[in-house]
């Protein structure tokens, strides 16, 4: 299964200027559901699903920066957990999931999880931002 990256770019290590200046967007770079009907080898399965898990982490923790903001501006500890936004969030998931094809219940587990993970991070963090200062140790060197 081939993929099309730009010359020079195996996907291992971020673009450099150069790459990003031949213009490709996401989809020129990932594989697609047409590419997985078409492929023949488990190498080819294996190379298409590191690629994409790859993206999917890089997502997600592009995610939970947001989740941080979200932790730092909100000024109620109680409104970390927002259950009309956690629904909105799924609802929003699960028609995605049948916009492209996918088993509507097995995205709703994942995102179940993704959320609640999220919440209990941006509690996490929620505390952290708002924990007062320690003062750090001094640390004296033998000389």
């Amino acid at each position: 299964m081939p993929l099309h990256l730009p010359h020079g770019f195996d996907g291992r290590q971020p673009p450099t200027p150069s790459h990003l200046k031949q213009s490709l967007s996401v989809a020129d770079i990932l594989p697609t559901a047409e590419q997985a009907l078409k492929v023949t080898t488990m190498a080819d399965v294996r190379k298409a699903i590191d690629t994409l898990d790859r993206e999917i982490v890089t997502l997600l923790g592009t995610r939970l920066r947001f989740i941080e903001a979200a932790a730092r501006i909100k000024e109620d500890r109680a409104k970390v957990r927002d259950e009309w936004r956690k629904k909105d969030v799924l609802d929003k998931a699960v028609k995605r999931a049948g916009e492209v094809g996918m088993d509507e219940n097995i995205l709703k587990g994942v995102y179940e999880a993704l959320v609640e993970g999220c919440i209990e991070y941006e509690g996490v963090r929620w505390d952290e931002y708002r924990k007062p200062h320690q003062k750090v140790p001094e640390v004296v060197l033998d000389e």
